[in-house]
């Protein structure tokens, strides 16, 4: 696995971004991992923004599952997550290590033959994915990077069970992701000659939420950059480049998907303590988490 994975490691290392495995790239973005041992944490409390993409996650605290919702609600030690649409705060009671995956839009349906809606807005025990103690494996780990093997021999596993793709899915994701601004799930159909009905069927099925409502995240996470880098005049402007008619309307769906105001945001973004790791932001402008 060494030869064919690439790691990034932060200026310090407590950090780091390893790429996936070749035969991993269409399935996995990249892996992230944070060890609050070589690292000063910056807080306990994440704010979970719609990022457009599902994900698993392992995280513990000597062996100890430490994370929760703001509710008290305890996730488990290691978890596949579905699209999130609506923002929350999770807080790490200890000092978690954590080592995140985070996959492509359709790999849930793909990689674990689900249909991507089990998952929005929920997470699943990863054990009950794999069929077998995959957890107690991950916590017997020797170091990250063994953790990162061992996930990722799973997940290469999983490929030779793959019995679901669709191009028309994937293809409709990078049509969004290049035409953000201008494109509307009616024009999106139409692009691959199929009804707006049925692209919603699809998108659900594979993706876990409608066509508009991934425009909807995609824009939001375009802001979230823009914002993050000052890389826009006033919020007339940012309203009018996402393609929103009116101001009005981009405030009422940024707060939804953030919690914040686009103001307050701008106001987080602009100190270090608050923005997501420059690792995460300078290679792959996706954002999940601010601190809180």
């Amino acid at each position: 696995m060494a030869n064919d994975s690439f790691n990034i490691a932060s200026a310090s290392s407590g950090q780091g971004i390893v790429l996936p495995h070749i035969a991993l790239t269409r399935y996995v973005k990249y892996f992230w991992y944070y060890s609050p041992q070589q690292m000063q944490r910056r807080s306990s409390h994440f704010r979970i923004i719609p990022s457009g993409c599902p994900g698993l996650i392992f995280h513990h605290d000597n062996g100890n599952a430490r994370v929760t919702l703001l509710d008290g609600f305890k996730y488990p030690t290691a978890f596949v997550h579905g699209q999130d649409t609506r923002p929350c705060i999770n807080v790490d009671n200890g000092n978690s290590t954590i080592v995140s995956v985070r996959l492509y839009p359709a790999a849930l349906k793909t990689l674990f033959n689900i249909d991507a809606y089990e998952g929005t807005d929920a997470v699943i025990p990863l054990d009950d994915l794999a069929g077998y103690n995959l957890t107690e494996q991950l916590l017997n780990a020797w170091d990250i990077y063994d953790v990162i093997e061992l996930i990722s021999t799973f997940l290469l596993r999983r490929i030779n069970t793959i019995k679901f793709q669709d191009l028309v899915v994937e293809e409709s994701i990078n049509t969004i992701i290049e035409n953000i601004s201008t494109i509307n799930p009616s024009e999106l159909a139409g692009e691959f000659y199929i009804s707006l009905r049925h692209l919603e069927r699809k998108f659900k099925q594979f993706v876990g939420i409608s066509p508009e409502r991934y425009i909807q995240i995609m824009k939001f996470q375009k802001s979230i950059n823009l914002i993050q880098q000052n890389n826009f005049v006033s919020l007339t402007d940012l309203t009018y480049e996402l393609g929103f008619a009116d101001q009005s309307h981009f405030i009422r769906q940024f707060k939804a998907f953030s919690g914040m105001r686009p103001r307050e945001a701008f106001k987080k973004l602009s100190k270090p303590e608050y923005s997501a790791p420059q690792i995460l932001q300078k290679k792959f402008k996706l954002f999940r988490f601010i601190y809180s």
